[in-house]
Parts: structure tokens; C-alpha cells; sequence
């Protein structure tokens, strides 16, 4: 392949709903631009963009892939990416290195969960939009339905740019209104539309939506517009004012697809070519240089900034470092800054990529994606530069976990390889966290949900040869007090020799939720010597560790040191450290003790079919339901829920609404644990002593 400049470059992804049909769009792509003798199916594994094991064996795309191909004298950079919410990490990975986005929306389901997120998606990183119906060939497509629904969720920017003459089986007739031509389609894959005048039954529909599109060019330019109401407006004008009116999110154009049966497909990729924009229409980028913001113009003269996008780890794939050039070229061979980690790497070699199929380029322009291998310092979100430049683009924003577990090795001793191979795949994939817990003992692993999780813990098993289960994570739950206490303890010990004798008497009060913990020394007259003060402290730090109740951390209270006494011979640090932690349980258990547990904000975005279960389905998880708002077609269900009743929520979810629901949560606050519930926490926690 070519160096191509930055003009005749087209970055898009392919996003949207899962199953709604981008996997075999972007094998009809590259059938069409002949890269391949006949298109891949995902049912036999042998489409190009899923390659990855876990992907053929599931049948479903986990991993943003790239495919990179030529038409029509332009490099297409096609960025397919996942549509489960389970993945959406890789879908900001994808959506991070293009301009556009071609939304593909099921002609038989129309808009669904994975429509509303990719467009939010957009609204967010500032991308211009096409929309796609796919699957127009399909029984029980409905694509009159579908647009309405387009339209009324998007408003007068969203419009149709095809009719589709005959939607349902044997589709292969498309009325394009930019050409006004109809094109009749071969079903067997081959792709090519032969052009023809517009049937009469479609004339007049043809030339109203053909006005509507005028006027939405027009409307991009004041030249334009001044010209349309004159004498009209050319062609020529016409093409231009549509790409000034997709660069500007003034128009999101509708088209009208069976990627199955490659029916339409040429026709996205000539819109993409003539009107989608090139980086170098894009605005000038934001970056930093030496911590202060400056403006990066995409184009070969400016300083180098490259993003890396996504890295891909894989048995016979080897270690690859997806990335775009943000600004400025570069040479194979030409050593680059890793500004992010602050330090040198060197790649001999710059790939293109269809899948997991290479081929080597000299050099890369500004605005073009390409791939190194075996950059073994650099991870996703990591910025390249020069060492004298140092220029650092933005970090990809990953959004929370959804779901966390508590991964254990089956054999003992293994932990600390456990958790080393689970930070290795999150340097790869950091949409999901993973920790060792001192509080609760365990390696937890958050994800973006149960599927999620099961792919990285198939893949840490495959790379690491070692076998591990998952169990729910404990809670961590707070203990604290809400009435006063007044206690003492002597400790003393005896046993020939040197004793031990320390003696602390504590006064003991809440204190308001998130104060903290406070420490008052009121001694007075020297009853316990200076030099044992910190001794008694860190008796009552060491206690509040492992609160009396469930071994929780303790929070919120005062302890005041009041009166003492000391043997001039016996006492000691240790005794005095063992004085405070007595007294400290003594005075917490007759202080009304309680326990608190955290309390999550989530929200859960559904159908508005499914708002009464989901919300009947909180109430029974003790959650609080604080309201609800529209979002589009879809509905925010808001909720306060406690923690230990999230654990596989997300799954739990996905079978409530048949895949049409997804959820966000973030800590809120500690609240009191419900009696019935702290007393179960409270006996299984002493029975664990026993």
C-alpha cells in the first residue's frame, strides 16, 4: 500500500448495538475494494476483523480491529469495533482514533441501547455521524419504521440520503438521492450497482427528500445559502455543502444497506470517500507540550503527536501497538519519545493491517493509522512524540467498572502471579481495574460486566497456564458508634522476670459521618509519661482496622485519653499498645455500635417496556428509586442501591430486558445496615473466629 496524504484519508469506525450487522459491513468493504476473493461469515470464523480466538469461538467481536484498504484513490481506515456494552472500552479505544462514525442500526430491532451509547459517544468526542440501516435484506425489515424512529430521535439533521425500494428478502434496490439514480444490486455478494433512472413510483418521494438535502447544504455555508436562494445551487455544490454540513454535525445522513448480501455497500463507501471529512478537515488538536495547552494543526510540518489507540496481545499475533498520527509524519526506524512513560522506543517497522494481515510502509502521514509491533513499553493511551518535543495528546477517558470479583488461584501461593498477569492485561484493556486489597484480602478485578470479565479471565488463563475461580467480593463495610462510652483497662502481666503494666482509662463519642477519627490526650500530672502517648495510639489505630463487629474498619469517632496509671519497673510500649487496643473494644461495644455498608448512584438506561421490572427488580435489591428522565427512546432509571446487592447486576440486566439495558453506578455514601442484615454480617463473622 501507498503513503497516502492527509487529503485522501478517511478514518471512520464502525459502531452501534451488537449483532446489528458492523463485522460483515466491514467484509463487504474490503470485498468490494477486491482485497478479497469472497466476504468472511462470522458463523464459519473466517471474517477478517475477528481473528482473535475468543472472538471466532463466541461468535460475537470483543476487540476493535483495523482494516485498512483503497478506493477510489483514497485509504479507508475502517475501525471496527464491539457492540456489547460489556466492551465499550474498546469502543472509545476505536472511536478515539477516527473522525467519523457510521452508526449501524438493525433494520428488523432499529434503535437500540448500543445506538443510544454510540451516539452519546459521539456527541461526547465530537465525531460527525453516518447512520446505516444494515440488515435491510432480512425478513421482517422494517425500514420505514426504522427511519421514523431515526428521525424523531434526531431530529431535522437526520436525513434519509437513499429510499430503499424493496426492503425485506430480495433487497437490491436503492434510490440514491445526492446521484437522484436508482441502483439495482446482484444478491450473490458481488457488490457493484448498476445506475439507472428513478422508477416513477419513487420520483416524487426522490425529488422531496432531494430538496430536503439541498436545503441542508445550503444551510452550511452563508456563500452557499446566498447562492440557493439566487439560482440555485450545482452539483458540485450540492457535494460540497453536504461535507461541510456532515463536518459541521449540521446533517446526519441516512442510507439503507444488506451488508449479507453486499447490497448498498458501495454506495456508504462513496459517500464516506466524496463527503465523509479528511483529517485534514478536521479543527487543529489540543495537546500539551512542557504542562502548557497548545494547538496541533494535522498536517506532515507540525510536531510529531501519535496516539496509540489499542494494544493486541495475542498467541500468533504477536504484540501490536494500533495508533494514529495526530500531527506531523514519520519514518519507519526513527526513534520516538514515549511522553506518557517517560522514556525511548525504537520500531524498525510501520504496519498496515487488515485484521491481523500485514504489510510494511516506509512512512505515514499526518492524520493516517498504522501499526509497530513489539512495543513492549508502550500501552494503550500512551502518547509518542520526539524527545526534543514532548508534545502529549489526551488520555482515552475509560468509564467505571460495573462489576468487580475476587479472582483466587486453585493453587496456593500463586497470588502475586495472579495479580501480575491480571495488570498486564488491564495495561491492554483499561476499561477494566484490577487490585490486591489490604482490607479485604482479596485480588479484585472490576470489569464492564459478566461477559466482560469472562474474556479477560479466558485470556489471563491461556497467557499465565494457571487456573483460577471467581468468587464474590466481600463488602467493605464500616463500623462506628452513635451513642457516648466511658471504660478502662489494666493491662498486666507477670511472669517472673520483668512484668508488663500499662493502665488507659478512654472516653468515647461519635463523631459527624465523614469527620474521621480524632485523637484527644487530656493526661494531666504526668499518670502516663509522655514517651507511652504514642503507644496508646497506635493500640487504638491497630484496633480500628479490625473493627469488634465484622472486622471492619472503624470510622467516625473520638477517643479521648483521660486518666492512666504506669509502673516505673513494667511498664512498656507494648503494654500500653495492648491497654488502648482492650480499652478500645471494651468502650466501642458499649457505645451502640453499628454497621454501615456503601451505597451506590446508578443508573440504568432502558426500553420504556422495561422500566417497571427494572424498577421492581431495584426495589427488591433494597435500593431507593430517586427518579426517572427520558433519553431519547429510552428511559433513566436513577437509584440509590447497596453494594452487596450489585454483585452480577449487570448480567442479571442483560436477561431482564433481553440485552437492551445497560447501567452506570458510582459510590455515593455509607448508610446503616438494616438490623436483620448487620446481625447475619455480625454471626458470620464470629462464626469465622471460631
Amino acid at each position: 500500500m501507498k503513503v497516502y496524504e492527509t487529503q485522501a484519508i478517511r478514518n471512520f469506525a464502525l459502531l452501534g448495538h451488537g449483532a446489528s450487522g458492523k463485522t460483515t459491513l466491514s467484509e463487504a468493504i474490503i470485498h468490494t475494494c477486491g482485497i478479497t476473493n469472497r466476504m468472511g461469515r462470522i458463523e464459519d470464523g473466517n471474517t477478517k476483523s475477528d481473528y482473535i480466538e475468543d472472538e471466532i469461538s463466541r461468535q460475537i467481536s470483543i476487540s476493535t480491529s483495523l482494516i485498512q484498504t483503497e478506493w477510489q484513490n483514497c485509504k479507508l481506515n475502517v475501525v471496527d469495533t464491539p457492540g456489547y456494552a460489556d466492551f465499550i472500552g474498546e469502543v472509545i479505544c476505536g472511536i478515539g482514533a477516527v473522525d467519523t462514525a457510521v452508526i449501524c442500526i438493525d433494520a428488523i430491532n432499529g434503535l437500540e441501547i448500543g445506538t443510544e451509547t454510540s451516539s452519546e459517544l459521539c456527541n461526547k468526542y465530537n465525531k460527525s455521524r453516518i447512520i446505516v440501516v444494515n440488515r435491510s435484506g432480512k425478513e421482517h425489515s422494517n425500514a420505514s419504521d426504522v427511519m421514523k424512529a431515526i428521525q424523531d430521535r434526531f431530529g431535522i439533521k437526520a436525513i434519509p440520503v437513499q429510499i430503499p425500494v424493496n426492503p425485506g428478502v430480495g433487497f437490491n434496490k436503492i434510490v440514491d438521492i445526492i446521484s437522484m439514480k436508482e441502483y439495482t444490486y446482484k444478491i450473490d455478494g458481488d457488490g457493484k450497482g448498476t445506475a439507472s433512472d428513478i422508477s416513477g413510483d419513487f420520483s416524487s418521494s426522490a425529488e422531496e427528500l432531494h430538496e430536503k438535502l439541498v436545503e441542508a447544504a445550503a444551510e452550511s455555508d452563508d456563500s452557499l445559502m446566498e447562492k440557493y436562494f439566487e439560482s440555485g445551487l450545482t452539483p458540485d455544490e450540492v457535494s460540497q455543502g453536504v461535507k461541510n454540513a456532515i463536518l459541521n454535525k449540521s446533517l446526519i445522513p441516512i442510507l439503507f444497506t444488506d451488508a449479507y448480501t453486499n447490497v448498498g455497500v458501495d454506495l456508504l463507501m462513496k459517500l464516506i470517500v466524496e463527503s465523509a471529512p479528511s483529517p485534514a478537515d478536521i479543527p487543529d488538536i489540543m495537546a500539551k507540550k512542557s504542562g502548557i495547552e497548545i494547538e496541533l494543526k494535522p498536517t506532515n510540518g507540525e510536531s510529531l503527536a501519535i496516539l496509540v489507540f489499542k494494544t493486541v496481545i495475542e498467541q500468533h499475533v504477536g504484540e501490536l501497538s494500533l495508533f494514529r498520527v495526530f500531527s506531523g509524519s514519520y519514518k519507519a526506524g526513527e526513534e520516538l519519545y514515549n511522553v506518557t512513560r517517560s522514556l525511548s522506543e525504537k520500531p524498525t517497522l510501520i504496519h498496515t493491517l487488515i485484521g491481523n494481515d500485514r504489510s510494511d510502509i516506509a512512512s505515514i502521514s499526518a492524520g493516517d493509522i498504522g501499526a509497530f509491533v513489539k512495543m513492549k513499553n508502550t500501552k494503550t493511551g500512551n502518547t509518542l512524540s520526539l524527545k526534543k518535543l514532548q508534545v502529549e495528546l489526551p488520555e482515552l477517558d475509560f468509564p467505571e467498572p460495573v462489576m468487580d470479583v475476587a479472582v483466587y488461584p486453585k493453587t496456593k501461593g500463586e497470588e502475586d502471579k495472579v495479580s501480575q498477569g491480571l495488570i498486564k492485561l488491564h495495561e491492554e484493556d483499561p476499561s477494566f481495574n484490577v487490585r490486591t486489597d489490604p482490607e479485604l484480602k482479596q485480588i479484585i478485578m472490576e470489569g464492564q460486566g459478566g461477559l466482560h470479565v469472562d474474556v479477560i479471565i479466558d485470556k489471563f488463563k491461556r497467557k499465565n497456564n494457571i487456573e483460577v475461580f471467581l468468587k464474590e467480593p466481600k463488602i467493605p463495610y464500616r463500623e462506628t458508634i452513635t451513642g457516648k462510652s466511658d471504660d478502662k483497662h489494666r493491662y498486666k502481666k507477670q511472669s517472673g522476670g520483668r512484668g508488663q503494666y500499662g493502665e488507659v482509662y478512654f472516653r468515647m463519642e461519635p463523631m459527624t459521618r465523614g469527620e474521621g477519627y480524632e485523637f484527644v490526650n487530656a493526661i494531666k500530672g504526668g499518670v502516663i509519661p509522655s514517651r507511652f502517648i504514642p503507644a496508646v495510639e497506635k493500640g487504638i489505630h491497630e484496633s480500628m482496622r479490625t473493627g469488634p463487629l465484622s472486622k471492619s474498619k472503624v470510622i467516625d469517632i473520638k477517643v479521648t485519653l483521660y486518666y492512666g496509671s504506669f509502673h516505673t519497673v513494667d511498664s512498656s510500649e507494648l503494654a500500653f499498645k495492648m491497654a488502648a487496643a482492650m480499652c478500645f473494644k471494651e468502650c466501642f461495644l458499649k457505645a451502640n455500635p453499628i454497621l454501615l455498608e456503601p451505597i451506590y448512584n446508578i443508573e440504568v438506561k432502558v426500553p420504556d417496556a422495561y422500566t417497571g421490572d427494572v424498577m421492581g427488580d431495584l426495589s427488591s435489591r433494597r435500593g431507593k428509586i430517586m427518579g426517572m428522565e427520558p433519553s431519547g427512546v429510552f428511559q433513566i432509571v436513577k437509584a440509590q442501591v447497596p453494594l452487596a446487592e450489585l454483585y452480577m447486576y449487570s448480567t442479571h440486566l442483560r436477561s431482564l430486558t433481553q440485552g437492551r439495558g445497560a447501567y452506570t453506578r458510582s459510590f455515593s455514601y455509607y448508610e446503616i445496615v438494616p438490623p436483620d442484615i448487620s446481625q447475619e454480617i455480625i454471626e458470620v463473622t464470629k462464626k469465622k473466629e471460631e
